[in-house]
């Protein structure tokens, strides 16, 4: 499957918040938000063409699954407790401690 759906989503959610903050900035500074309205639209625009592509509808869940599916990740970095394997950790099948390295 590609990745299209995924980038497409990622890259709407991403610009839709930039549009955001552009937006709070711009008016505190008592300009016309422009340009966080135009970052809005193109934003809206990648979340529907994502939308279409993909093979499924869009739920919540559907960020973080697309984000781990594009990073390469499948959960939070170190969570796993068990020892990797052929680390030399473990006891032979003999019962014989491991060489020490």
């Amino acid at each position: 499957m590609s990745n299209w759906p995924d980038l497409l989503l990622l890259g709407g959610v991403a610009l839709c918040v930039i549009s955001v903050i552009a937006a709070v900035i711009q008016l505190l500074q008592t300009q016309p938000p422009r340009g966080a309205a135009i970052t809005l639209v193109i934003g809206i625009v990648l979340l529907f063409a994502g939308a279409y592509y993909s093979p499924e509808p869009f739920k919540p869940q559907s960020i973080l699954s697309a984000w781990q599916r594009v990073s390469g990740g499948d959960g939070a970095a170190g969570t796993d407790t068990a020892p990797a394997e052929g680390t030399g950790t473990e006891e032979a099948e003999d019962g014989a401690e491991a060489p020490a390295n």
